[in-house]
């Protein structure tokens, strides 16, 4: 895994270098719900907008105070000039403050495309064929901005391209289950990092070298305690490196930059925008906004019981409603279930690092706690 990390890193240090000699043009996007197989078959490069991490200064200027920090931080990084290297932007329409990003965006940022994709509110009967017109959307004003021509072909193409990169990650998260994880959450965050900001094909060639023949580390102590962190965007490693202060091991992140990007296949078939939107609004993990709390649930106690997990730690980006709302009623449905949780809210440039290593600290001894009674009770 160390040798994959380094031959992803040297692939894009030099970013621009990189991107220049793919000889393509690169479009940003931002929210998992935004098909990079259209930004693909258009034969140009997604990357995904994030983890320039930097004070808050300029962004405060035109932004609210009260919005998602992560918002904020991407129109910082935007206005600082370290996306100078894209041809476009399309963003997602998933909360209020992506849609006061993109009027910000198209203010002062200078990208030669601008597209704000809409996205359904919740997912219901009507919500794909809400979601199938904003990618037809998409693709016309694609193909009016760059006088570019997306055929079914292109479309095919990239579908089997994400497709490929989709169960990669999968098939390496999967290691994950087992005692002994062959790979770090902090090596899995920057494999996921890498699959959203390079070629993919460059990233599928060197995934699958490796994730086929790794095994689970037998020489190393399994960690006390298997944790699955859940809720908002989460794209730095500060927080799973406090959990492995404590003994404890993040093991599965129900988060927009791991397994809610890269779960479930488009299926290949004749009407192929149809596919895409079933992929992306129901074989992909839905967002706390778009589906109902029942299912959420149940799919969260999927993956306790998969990854064999011990407790949760909810993570919350300050004022991501959403996850803000959310959070009280799921962790009574947690309490039913006995499944310990912890609620952690911060800014995503946070500097109370002491406060939350205390707080996590104390989570894991409650677990320690809970598993000493279990094995005292046996």
């Amino acid at each position: 895994i160390s040798s994959l990390i380094d031959e992803l890193t040297a692939l894009s240090q030099d970013r621009n270098a990189y991107f220049k000699n793919l000889h393509k043009p690169v479009i940003g996007w931002c929210n998992t719900y935004v098909p990079e197989e259209i930004i693909m078959a258009a034969g140009f490069i997604p990357y995904r907008v994030m983890d320039m991490s930097k004070s808050l200064s300029a962004s405060k200027a035109y932004l609210s105070g009260n919005m998602c920090s992560s918002v904020q931080n991407i129109l910082e990084c935007a206005l600082s000039g370290n996306y100078k290297f894209l041809s476009g932007m399309i963003i997602g329409t998933s909360t209020d403050a992506t849609k006061r990003l993109y009027d910000a965006w198209i203010r002062y940022v200078s990208t030669p495309f601008n597209h704000l994709f809409d996205i359904p509110k919740f997912i219901d009967e009507n919500a794909k064929t809400h979601y199938t017109q904003s990618v037809c959307l998409l693709v016309e004003e694609i193909e009016k901005h760059f006088k570019i021509k997306i055929t079914n072909l292109a479309i095919e193409e990239a579908i089997s391209i994400c497709n490929k990169t989709r169960k990669l990650l999968c098939d390496l998260n999967n290691l994950r289950k087992v005692d002994n994880p062959p790979i770090t959450s902090q090596q899995f965050l920057k494999i996921c990092k890498f699959a959203v900001t390079i070629d993919k094909k460059d990233f599928n060639d060197s995934l699958k070298k490796i994730v086929y023949q790794i095994k689970p580390n037998e020489k190393e102590k399994e960690k006390d305690f298997r944790i699955l962190l859940t809720g908002s965007f989460q794209d730095q490693s500060w927080l799973l490196d406090i959990v492995e202060q404590e003994n404890a091991m993040v093991v599965c992140e129900d988060l927009c930059t791991r397994l809610r990007y890269f779960s479930g296949l488009v299926i290949k078939g004749p009407d192929l925008i149809s596919n895409i939107a079933e992929r992306y609004l129901s074989a992909k993990p839905a967002s706390a906004s778009l589906i109902s709390l029942d299912k959420r649930s149940r799919y969260l106690l999927e993956l306790i019981k998969e990854f064999r997990i011990d407790g949760v730690i909810y993570y919350i980006l300050k004022f991501d409603d959403p996850y803000l709302f959310e959070f009280p009623d799921m962790k009574d449905f947690l309490d039913t279930q006995k499944i310990p949780v912890l609620r952690i809210e911060a800014e995503h440039n946070t500097s109370a690092m002491g406060q939350i290593e205390t707080r996590v600290q104390a989570f894991t001894e409650t677990l320690s706690f809970r598993k000493a009674n279990a094995s005292f009770a046996k």
